[in-house]
């Protein structure tokens, strides 16, 4: 399989003129070449996906000493949440509707203050901008939705002008720390995988490098 790959990836550098940088299984480096691309590494695993260079993988399984607590109320799962935190939220279509209510009532019942809010378009209400919510949220769009375009203007919410691809960017190398992920996901499988659909641009970067994760 992992040879296989390596044709292919070989043959796709070739049609590029150039020619493959590395190729890593499982964490071994089994082939490195010459390449007008240097940084260009292709990472075959079943355990982890993500950037070989600097070290950061995605968890495909268990984190050891972590499993899930299950909430049966949205509003209870941010009593801990600290003031001042940066908390990203799952946008467009994957907009975790029941969490974002929630959070702005759990910011009013725990007297939750100074969260900074970090997002594309959101789909629904947006609860943290209500009357009541204004003092204790700062919404920083990184694409303008409806529901935020008002405050937006109004100066009550902050928007970040950012190409879409390099959101994760901003994440990954700190330009906004992010302490919290508030994410949507499937009903996990027979095995315990859940996925994020279709709309996880971004999320799939944010999401593992937080302190904590929100999934509804």
């Amino acid at each position: 399989e992992a040879r296989t790959i390596i044709m292919l990836w070989a043959r796709a550098a070739k049609a590029a003129n150039t020619s493959a940088a590395s190729v890593i299984v499982q964490g071994q480096l089994v082939k490195q070449t010459q390449s007008a691309y240097p940084r260009a590494t292709l990472v075959l695993s079943r355990s982890f996906w993500g950037s070989a260079r600097d070290g950061r993988h995605e968890p495909f399984t268990p984190i050891p000493h972590k499993s899930p607590v299950m909430m049966s109320k949205p509003v209870d799962c941010f009593e801990h949440l600290a003031s001042g935190s940066n908390v990203f939220i799952h946008g467009g279509g994957a907009t975790p509707a029941p969490l974002v209510e929630g959070l702005a009532k759990g910011a009013v019942k725990y007297n939750v203050t100074d969260i900074k809010l970090h997002h594309i378009h959101l789909e629904g209400p947006a609860h943290f901008l209500n009357e009541e919510c204004r003092d204790r949220f700062r919404s920083n769009s990184l694409f303008i939705g409806g529901n935020c375009r008002t405050a937006v203007n109004a100066g009550e919410a902050d928007a970040t002008p950012v190409f879409l691809q390099e959101i994760a960017q901003l994440f990954r190398r700190k330009v906004i720390p992010i302490d919290v992920a508030i994410v949507h996901l499937s009903p996990p499988d027979k095995h315990g995988y859940c996925t994020m659909g279709k709309f996880c641009f971004s999320t799939h970067n944010d999401g593992w490098f937080v302190h904590v994760i929100f999934a509804s």
